[in-house]
């Protein structure tokens, strides 16, 4: 199907687009999660060559997971013209599509200077669960000094495992001193390879906790990674040299 696509010129018709779709879901031993990547792929495929058969096959897989909305919204906005992208992502966005509101909060916040609209569709995103614009939110929140609804966001997106938001989480808790919450968080974040939540959790151990050993264990996790301030803390309470990875 891909070296047809490839091979072809202009637009596909609503037929031939029917077929190609007929033919993934047809699969029996296709998840829904392949369908979808078959299904998307070949709206990438199609996004230099036709606009309207990208967005075609990008609906079809929304059908199994609705962030290909955003897919619409991010091929409108980059490729056609930015007001028609933003009007894309707001469709996305009524078809239940979290990950457009969020990318409509990145635009208005990075690109268009609008923090009031940036934080609307941010609070949208949350509210539905979607862990990158809870985080904006909370970073948002933090920049602003109101410290109640940074540490609500930073929440939110941290108990749905974004690494980012529990390592945030656990400065503004280290901050109040409130040592066993920052612990926690910042455990989680260095469990996912956070390297400075690694590095935070390595001064903690040493110098809160009094835990040499775990101390020890995250500044070589950190050393790991290639943090330099990781290895110095790592050679000075264990004695220890390790290779930095470049």
């Amino acid at each position: 199907i891909l070296l047809l696509l490839l091979s072809a010129c202009g637009s596909q018709s609503d037929a031939e687009i029917k077929r190609v779709v007929e033919r993934i879901e047809n699969v029996s031993d296709k998840s829904d999660e392949q369908k979808y990547t078959d299904l998307y792929a070949t709206g990438l495929l199609w996004e230099n060559k036709d606009i309207k058969t990208a967005e075609k096959y990008y609906l079809e897989a929304a059908k199994y997971k609705k962030s290909a909305y955003a897919d619409i919204g991010r091929m409108y906005y980059r490729k056609v013209n930015k007001k028609k992208g933003i009007e894309k992502y707001e469709e996305g966005w009524k078809n239940g599509d979290s990950e457009s509101a969020n990318e409509l909060g990145i635009i208005y916040n990075k690109y268009e200077k609008k923090p009031g609209e940036a934080e609307k569709w941010w609070e949208l995103a949350g509210k539905e669960g979607n862990p990158s614009a809870s985080f904006s939110l909370g970073l948002m929140y933090e920049k602003k000094g109101e410290f109640s609804k940074a540490f609500e966001w930073y929440r939110k997106s941290a108990e749905l495992g974004d690494k980012e938001a529990q390592y945030n989480l656990g400065l503004l808790y280290a901050d109040r001193e409130l040592v066993i919450q920052a612990e926690k968080w910042w455990e989680l974040s260095a469990e996912q390879g956070f390297v400075a939540a690694q590095y935070n959790l390595g001064i903690l151990y040493e110098e809160k906790l009094k835990n040499l050993e775990k101390a020890k264990y995250w500044y070589k996790k950190a050393a790991e990674q290639g943090d330099i301030g990781a290895k110095e803390k790592l050679m000075k309470v264990g004695n220890e040299c390790i290779k930095i990875v470049n």
